[in-house]
C-alpha cells in the first residue's frame, strides 16, 4: 500500500509540473511579445503598436486581397522562403491564419533574391493579392525578425482616420526589366544598397599653408535607391607631426602647419552593414610673402539718416544668412506616369553666396494623402492622377524658422484625341513656317516615346541561402500570377 500510495503522489506531483512548465511557456511567450500589428485592408496600411502603451510605432504600405480575411488572429509560424501559388516565392514569410501570410513581393525563383517581379512590386498600395498581405522586403524582414510567434494581427476595414502614422509613400522602380532586386532588400549583394558621396572625393591637393578648408560643410552620403546616410559620417584627421587619426565633428578646418593633413570619411550602413570610405589628402606649401601696400585714408561714409538697426540687419545679410532657392521649376500640368527630378538642380545659397544646401528639406504630399511626407530620393514618379505638392525648406539661423517655398504640379491623363489635335496643329505651324523661308528645307518632327522611369542597375548576385548560380530566365518561364495562397507546407 506504500509503495501504490508514494507512486500515486508522484504520478500527481508530474502532472502538476508539466502543467507548471506550460504555463510559463505561454506566459513567456505573451511577455516577449512587444507589438501587436493591424492591418486596414481598406487603406492598405498596417501599423504597428506598442503592446504597453497602445501608442502606434511605425506603418507599412501593404497589398491586401479581397479575400483577405478579417478578424484577430495570432501568428502561428514562419518561413524564410516560401512557395506560393503560380509556383512563385515570397521571401520572410510570417503566418497568419490558414494559407493567410504577412510576406514579400513574389519571386520566379526560389531563394533568388534577384527575380523579383517588378510589376507586381509597383502594384504595393493597391488591393491585389489572393488574400495574403504583401510588403516591401524591408518591411516583411521586420515583423519577421521582430515579432515572435503568438503576435497579435488585427485585420479590419477602415478609413485613413484608422492610420495614425499616415499612408506610407514608396517608390516606384523601372520596368524595363521584367525582375531584379528589391530595392529595400538588405543583402549586401543588392545593387541598390551602393553607397555614394556627395561634396567630396578621393584626391590629394597642394594648398598654401593657412588655408581655409571644409571638412563636412556640403557632404552628404546615400545609397543609390536614396536613403540617406549623412548623419551616419564619421570624420577623422591626421595632422602633420601626428601619429594617430583624431576624430572631429568640425564643419571646416583651417591648415596652419607645414606638412599633410589626412582627412578620412567612413559612412556605415546599418542597414546592410556596408562601408564606404574617402580620403581627401592636404600637402601644404609655405604662404608667399607679399608686400603689403602703404594703406590709403579712406573718407569716412556720410552716416546721417541711417537707421543703425537697418545697418545691424545689413550686416546680418553680409555675414551669409539671407536663404534663397535656385532651380525650383514653377507649378505646371504633367503627364501621368511621367518622371520628373525634383531635387538635383535645387541649390539653397545665403547672402555671401554660399552654397547650404545640405539644409535643404523635401516633403511630398501625392493624391488622396492627408499629411506630408519627408521624400528622399530625386525622381519622382507621377503614378496617380491628381494634385503632388511639394514643400522645399531650409533653415534660417538669424530668424530661427525654415524658409519655405511650395510647387504644385497636376497629373493628368492624356487622351488620344488630345495627341491627334497636337499633331495636326504641330503640321500646319510647320507648313506655314516652310512658306515664309525660302530655300529652307523642312524637317519632320520625330516622336520618341519617353521612359518615365530610370534604368535598373541590373540583376545582381544571389540571395546567400539560394543554391547555385543565378540563371537566365525567359519571358514566359512563370506566369504573372498572384504568390498568395500556398500549395505545399514545410
Amino acid at each position: 500500500m506504500t509503495k501504490k500510495r508514494y507512486a500515486f503522489k508522484m504520478s500527481i506531483a508530474l502532472v502538476v509540473f508539466v502543467m507548471c512548465l506550460c504555463m510559463v511557456k505561454v506566459e513567456d511567450v505573451e511577455a516577449a511579445s512587444k507589438y501587436y500589428i493591424k492591418v486596414n485592408k481598406r487603406t492598405n496600411v498596417a501599423t504597428v503598436y506598442l503592446t504597453k502603451t497602445n501608442k502606434p510605432y511605425k506603418a507599412f504600405l501593404v497589398s491586401c486581397g479581397n479575400a483577405t480575411p478579417t478578424g484577430t488572429f495570432y501568428t502561428p509560424a514562419k518561413y524564410r522562403w516560401r512557395t506560393l501559388v503560380g509556383p512563385v516565392y515570397g521571401q520572410y514569410c510570417t503566418r497568419i491564419t490558414g494559407s493567410i501570410l504577412f510576406h514579400s513581393v513574389w519571386y520566379y525563383q526560389n531563394g533568388k533574391s534577384n527575380t523579383l517581379s517588378y510589376k507586381e512590386y509597383n502594384k504595393l498600395g493597391t488591393t491585389c493579392s489572393h488574400g495574403c498581405v504583401r510588403l516591401n522586403v524591408e518591411s516583411a524582414k521586420w515583423i519577421y525578425d521582430n515579432c515572435p510567434l503568438k503576435t497579435k494581427v488585427i485585420i479590419f476595414n477602415g478609413t485613413s482616420k484608422n492610420d495614425p502614422l499616415g499612408r506610407p509613400y514608396v517608390k516606384k522602380v523601372s520596368t524595363k526589366q521584367k525582375m531584379g532586386w528589391d530595392p529595400t532588400d538588405p543583402n549586401k549583394s543588392n545593387p541598390y544598397n551602393k553607397i555614394s558621396y556627395s561634396g567630396v572625393t578621393t584626391s590629394t591637393k597642394t594648398v598654401e599653408q593657412g588655408t581655409k578648408v571644409k571638412v563636412l560643410k556640403g557632404v552628404s552620403a546615400k545609397t543609390q535607391w536614396g536613403r540617406n546616410l549623412t548623419s551616419k559620417i564619421k570624420v577623422t584627421v591626421k595632422k602633420p607631426g601626428q601619429a594617430k587619426y583624431a576624430s572631429t565633428k568640425a564643419s571646416t578646418m583651417t591648415l596652419t602647419k607645414a606638412g599633410t593633413y589626412t582627412i578620412v570619411y567612413n559612412v556605415t550602413d546599418a542597414v546592410t552593414g556596408l562601408s564606404k570610405k574617402v580620403t581627401v589628402k592636404y600637402n601644404t606649401k609655405a604662404k608667399k610673402p607679399t608686400s603689403t601696400p602703404k594703406p590709403t585714408p579712406t573718407p569716412k561714409p556720410d552716416t546721417d539718416g541711417v537707421d543703425k538697426d537697418d545697418e545691424k540687419e545689413d550686416n546680418i545679410i553680409d555675414e551669409g544668412y539671407e536663404i534663397r532657392f535656385e532651380g525650383i521649376k514653377e507649378s505646371c500640368d504633367v503627364e501621368y506616369m511621367s518622371e520628373l527630378d525634383i531635387k538635383t538642380n535645387i541649390k539653397v545659397y545665403n547672402g555671401a553666396d554660399e552654397d547650404v544646401s545640405d539644409t535643404l528639406e523635401i516633403r511630398l504630399k501625392g493624391p488622396g494623402m492627408d499629411d506630408y511626407s519627408k521624400f528622399e530620393g530625386e525622381m519622382l514618379l507621377f503614378d496617380m492622377v491628381g494634385e503632388y505638392t511639394i514643400y522645399y525648406k531650409a533653415w534660417n539661423p538669424v530668424e530661427k524658422k525654415y524658409i519655405e517655398e511650395k510647387v504644385t504640379y497636376n497629373s493628368i491623363e492624356k487622351s488620344e484625341g488630345d495627341s491627334e489635335t497636337e499633331r495636326e496643329e504641330n503640321s500646319e505651324t510647320e507648313g506655314e513656317e516652310s512658306s515664309e523661308i525660302e530655300g529652307e528645307e523642312s524637317s519632320e518632327a520625330e516622336e520618341g516615346d519617353v521612359n518615365s522611369e530610370g534604368g535598373n542597375s541590373g540583376l545582381g548576385e544571389g540571395d546567400a541561402d539560394s543554391e547555385g548560380e543565378n540563371s537566365e530566365i525567359k519571358e514566359d518561364a512563370k506566369p504573372e500570377e498572384d504568390g498568395e495562397l500556398e500549395v505545399k507546407e514545410e
